[in-house]
């Protein structure tokens, strides 16, 4: 992703800015210092990392243990994997999702409809 940016110019200046700063180490103490994935202490690793769980609350607005958590940098590499992998389904175009329950009800209405046709075929077949 060479000359792209991670992050967009507000967030950024956000996680330069003094609340960030604020949050973060409110977020650091609570945690104990400790990747609390892991629970490898700071002194073990190079830093640790306050990850955004979410980004529904407004920036300057979240809480920890609410909507950060303090992890080190291997545990934030995996937890931000598995929010792309969660999210992913959410980036699907809603035309697709329509698509699919189209499809979905009409493979449900063919097979109600054989079933039927099936079933009347059986009760005739033993004479009833």
């Amino acid at each position: 992703m060479i000359g792209r940016p991670r992050h967009s110019a507000a967030y950024t200046a956000y996680l330069a800015s003094p609340a960030w700063q604020q949050v973060r180490l409110q977020a650091l103490q609570g945690a104990g210092w400790r990747c609390e994935a892991c629970g490898v202490p700071r002194a073990a690793v190079r830093w640790l990392e306050v990850n955004h769980k979410h980004y529904r609350t407004p920036f300057g607005q979240e809480q920890w243990p609410r909507d950060l958590e303090v992890l080190c940098p291997a545990c934030h590499r995996r937890a931000d994997a598995r929010r792309r992998r969660r999210t992913a389904l959410g980036r699907v175009p809603l035309v697709v999702w329509c698509s699919a329950l189209v499809a979905v009800a009409l493979l449900a209405s063919v097979l109600l409809a054989l079933a039927q046709r099936g079933l009347e075929w059986l009760l005739r077949w033993v004479g009833l």
